[in-house]
């Protein structure tokens, strides 16, 4: 620099210096305060921070909702909204809302404007995050729609409803806001047309001449822009698909070029045409060989060009995964399980929340289940299930919501049927929100009920030490589906549909043994219905019979045969009340009832009511004593005209025999009574074939359970039935003076059941006729076994149900014959 203007340079830069050291200065003295007065300088500092947030406070104020004191107006809110300030306009339009000072022609105006900024912020929203946008958008523009849109902005509103409406999944109700929006929507015409192609393309039920229709027109706009005349052509090759107009579909993906931004797409779709072409082979009528290999060819072709399609998408993400599911289901389609389901399950690894993972898990779940994998099946419907949280919006390319709600109620009804009942009802547990609450019930209880009564049909197959213990896991699965049931009735107490959960909840009680919530429920159902209600009084009686309430249940019998005469449930209602008459000792009612019904012309011997009514009329007849019409009546039951084969008619059979015995006991009482005295043996001709009428009958009884019992499982009261048929044959046969007979059949029936306490009664028996046959030595060695038959027997063999005599009263009884 030149010393000339070294010195001008000092001198404009002394001001300036010396203000500086002025400055630096003062903020010594300040520290060097600061540090002298340390609680004034903490207020002072404390004071300045006070003041800046203020500042700040009113300046986001400011920002926020605009000048303080200054109300926001609809104009202010639209005209944000139309300069693209999306943030701004949607604080307004809550700030105009809180004001409450809009007439009722702006009502509409806030809600429209927050609308309208959520479409706009989903148009560059990515993925589900737009979707979600777009649902929120069609809810306040529907709204909108109901107050009355803005002034100059319906045609703006109707557009942005219907597309809101087409993106959120919501297809059905996009189509008539779309169509009325093409009416006064000039200016978006031709996007309106697109919409409108997918809206009636992508419908459960598509109607594809319509969409391409659209489509048709959206093309015809000749200043589209070059990519989204691309987006057109590829939805074109989509509707032409779909018609199997392969040839014109293969036209519109040649005219998307190499360079186009959705030519991964396009790749996709020629993808599709191959799957589409090759599945027309394999299925076709008459296939042949070269058919099938010509598909299978096809198959691996487009998987070939579905891989491109992920080598063409750079961005990783739609294409990728969308070619992915497709060769997925390539696999599937040529019955290569293992690799569907690995290339299922990369799917799902990869894109866990996207279209494709929930598809993929669909047809996981359904190939696990056919390959009987209920374990992977379960976890894969539970994937599918959980990913449906709002059905009404549900959407999704590769599975309809119809077609979702089908297959998963196939797979239900496919547990059921093959009464995989466990994993049944996992899967109800995660029905709902696929299914309503109210229907995802109906399904648990359904699958209880079913469950119940196939353990209660299995035990009748079973033999008698498994049998109780499946009976009772049945009766818990039906009490489970009856309190199901319950709680279904009291959801839809208002509704057509509570009897019917009533009805079906106190019919489940009532197999369960649940006696008192089975009459709970019958008598609101009585209170409720009348459709059945003859029979939810007989069934009403019957639970009350079992709680031991013995005239309410009368009282139930009684209203429904007196109420509904005719009806067939009177009938069953009179067996029932018999039944209680009986408990309450009153025969001469019990009997007069199954009279009735045998004597009704409107009950026919067809019925089982009236089979029903004679079986229990002998038996009655048998426990009074009235032997003879005991066994008129019984054997009018067994005849082979009548129910030979009836559930009954074992044990009609074995009262038959009893009650000729009895009939024989009886005569020969009276004989003796008139020989009284005269030392003359009471024998009669009679009372001999009484005996061997009954003989006749126990052997009856015995080959029949016997040949039974070689097939099936016998019950309980048939086993009693079939011993005691052993024991009283060879009774007979004593009693016929057939001593020989006699000891064979009670060395039979002694050998069967040698560890009853009956067969020392048997031995007893066994030991006179061996004396009769004048054989001592036999009759003492018969005794001699029964004392080491005695000294077997378990210590807490109960002797006195079945014999007259305690165990020590045997053992002195035997001592006593012995030594005779």
């Amino acid at each position: 620099m030149p010393p000339e203007n070294r010195t001008d340079v000092e001198s404009e830069q002394s001001p300036l210096r010396r203000r500086w050291q002025s400055l630096a200065g003062s903020g010594r003295a300040m520290l060097a305060w600061m540090r002298a007065n340390r609680l004034r300088a903490g207020l002072l500092i404390g004071a300045c921070l006070a003041s800046v947030a203020c500042v700040v406070l009113a300046r986001y104020l400011i920002v926020s909702h605009g000048p303080l004191g200054e109300p926001a107006t609809l104009e202010m809110v639209l005209q944000s909204l139309d300069q693209g300030s999306y943030p701004d306009a949607r604080k307004m339009a809550e700030k105009l809302q809180r004001q409450d000072t809009l007439s009722m022609e702006e009502l509409g105006g806030p809600v429209f404007a927050l609308g309208a900024a959520a479409v706009y912020e989903a148009d560059a929203a990515p993925g589900q995050d737009a979707t979600n946008y777009y649902l929120a958008a069609s809810r306040y523009l529907e709204e909108a729609r109901d107050r009355g849109f803005p002034a100059g902005r319906r045609a703006q509103g109707l557009y942005l409803l219907g597309k809101s409406l087409y993106l959120s999944g919501q297809i059905p109700a996009s189509r008539p806001i779309l169509l009325e929006a093409l009416k006064v929507n000039r200016q978006k015409k031709t996007e309106i047309h697109r919409l409108l192609a997918g809206a009636y393309l992508d419908d459960a039920n598509p109607q594809l001449d319509r969409s391409l229709a659209e489509n048709t027109l959206f093309l015809a706009d000749r200043g589209l822009p070059r990519e989204i005349r691309h987006q057109g052509l590829l939805q074109r090759a989509r509707i032409l698909l779909r018609l199997e107009k392969i040839p014109e579909c293969m036209a519109a993906l040649d005219e998307i070029p190499p360079e186009a931004r959705n030519r991964a797409e396009a790749i996709i779709m020629r993808g599709r045409v191959l799957m589409h072409e090759a599945r027309t082979l394999k299925n076709k009528s008459g296939a042949t060989a070269e058919d099938q290999l010509q598909a299978g060819n096809k198959y691996q072709e487009a998987i070939k060009t579905l891989r491109l399609a992920q080598g063409r998408d750079t961005l990783g993400t739609q294409a990728t995964r969308k070619s992915m599911y497709l060769i997925g289901n390539c696999f599937l389609e040529t019955g290569d399980d293992r690799a569907t389901l690995d290339q299922f399950a990369r799917i799902y690894d990869l894109y866990p929340d996207t279209p494709e993972a929930l598809a993929a898990s669909f047809r996981e779940a359904q190939i696990s289940r056919r390959l009987g994998r209920q374990k992977n099946a379960l976890a894969s419907y539970r994937r599918v299930l959980g990913g449906v949280t709002d059905p009404e919006n549900f959407s999704n390319p590769w599975l309809s919501l119809d077609q979702l709600r089908s297959e998963t109620m196939a797979a239900y009804q496919h547990y059921l049927d093959t009464r995989n009942f466990v994993i049944g009802l996992q899967l109800t547990g995660h029905l709902y929100p696929l299914f309503s609450n109210v229907r995802t019930l109906e399904l648990t209880a359904d699958v209880h009920r079913t469950w119940g009564e196939s353990l209660l049909a299995r035990s009748a197959e079973l033999s008698t030490d498994k049998a109780e213990a499946v009976r009772r896991l049945g009766r818990e699965q039906m009490r489970r589906a009856g309190r199901v049931y319950r709680r279904l009735a009291e959801l839809q107490v208002a509704t057509r549909k509570y009897p019917d959960h009533l009805w079906n909840g106190a019919n489940a009680c009532l197999r369960g043994q649940d006696y008192r919530s089975a009459v709970r429920m019958f008598r609101k159902y009585v209170e409720n219905e009348s459709q059945r209600q003859p029979r939810a009084l007989v069934h009403l009686g019957e639970a009350l019979l079992s709680l031991n309430q013995i005239d309410e249940a009368l009282e139930a019998f009684r209203q429904c045969v007196e109420f509904h005469s005719r009806d067939a449930a009177a009938f069953r209602a009179r067996i029932l009340a018999s039944t209680a008459h009986l408990e309450k000792g009153e025969a001469e009612q019990a009997e007069r009832l199954l009279r009735e019904n045998l004597g009704e012309q409107d009950l026919t011997p067809d019925s089982n009511e009236w089979r029903d009514s004679l079986f229990a009329l002998g038996e009655l007849l048998h426990v009074q004593g009235r032997y003879i019409e005991a066994i008129r009546c019984l054997e009018e039951a067994v005849h082979p005209k009548r129910y030979p084969h009836a559930p009954q008619a074992p044990q009609a059979r074995y009262l038959i025999a009893d009650s000729y015995r009895q009939s024989a006991e009886v005569t020969r009482a009276k004989l003796e009574e008139e020989l009284k005295g005269t030392g003359q043996v009471a024998h009669s001709r009679q009372i001999d074939e009484l005996l061997t009428r009954a003989l006749s009958q126990y052997r009856l009884i015995r080959d029949g359970l016997s040949s039974r019992r070689e097939t099936a499982e016998l019950s309980p009261l048939e086993q009693a039935m079939l011993r005691n048929s052993h024991f009283a044959l060879a009774d007979m046969l004593f009693a016929l003076r057939q001593y020989e007979g006699a000891v064979e059949a009670y060395r039979t029936a002694t050998n069967r059941y040698q560890n009853h306490p009956e067969v020392l009664e048997a031995y007893v028996r066994m030991a006179g006729a061996y004396r009769r046959l004048n054989k001592p030595l036999e009759a003492r060695a018969t005794l001699e076994q029964a004392k080491v038959m005695l000294a077997r027997m378990k210590s807490d063999a109960q002797f006195q149900q079945t014999t007259n005599y305690t165990r020590s009263q045997w053992s002195e009884r035997l001592d006593w014959l012995s030594n005779l």
